[in-house]
């Protein structure tokens, strides 16, 4: 008997699941991330699941599960979610653990071999404040250049601090103006990224 047309997973269907403990630590294991901090990493894989999942009736062959599960949910090519029943009842399930597809395939391996679209995210955006000079690094700075001088144009300590402190806080400012600018030209290309790979998702499985 043929397999049934996979269900798409949207927001109804991500009410009905949770995630132990061990299945956000796999996550974060196979996608590489820098945490494993429930309340970071949760909300990435719900996400994900509305980018690029679907519901199967059974296992990919390149999961080689084992694993006895109530429910099959896949992300792309890339990731296996098995789930059981919630013990509380009703029509919950639980993601008990997550299988991926080849050994180390990170998130940005699995995008760059097209076993997924969805790009990771993005880092942190720069602090709205930029970082503050500071007066240690000023007064190296400020006496350094004072003893480097010539005779003549050799100006007092104090002088010549107060003037690597100005310089010091001009450059943070710029620095700081420029990551700001360059995260926001990365989050408009990795929103537009997103989109491109759910739209992809859904002609592909839609059809």
């Amino acid at each position: 008997m043929p397999a049934s047309r996979p269900r798409l997973v949207d927001t109804r269907l991500l009410q009905s699941i949770g995630f132990t403990n061990h299945a956000i630590e796999r996550f974060a294991e196979r996608a590489g991330l820098d945490t494993a901090e429930r309340l970071r990493v949760e909300p990435l894989v719900r996400d994900l699941l509305v980018q690029e999942g679907r519901l199967v009736d059974r296992p990919p062959s390149w999961s080689r599960s084992r694993n006895e599960a109530d429910r099959y949910l896949q992300v792309g090519e890339w990731l296996l979610l098995i789930c059981r029943h919630d013990r509380r009842g009703g029509n919950r399930y639980d993601v008990v653990t997550i299988i991926n597809n080849g050994n180390r395939m990170t998130w940005d391996r699995a995008l760059d071999r097209g076993l997924i679209f969805t790009p990771p995210p993005l880092p942190a955006r720069p602090r709205r404040r930029r970082p503050r000079a500071r007066w240690i690094t000023s007064i190296a700075a400020g006496l350094h250049a004072r003893r480097a001088a010539d005779k003549h144009e050799r100006t007092g300590r104090l002088t010549a601090i107060l003037r690597a402190h100005r310089d010091q806080r001009r450059a943070l400012a710029a620095e700081h103006t420029a990551a700001r600018a360059a995260h926001r030209t990365l989050a408009t290309e990795h929103a537009a990224a997103r989109k491109r790979a759910h739209e992809r998702h859904l002609r592909r499985y839609q059809a």
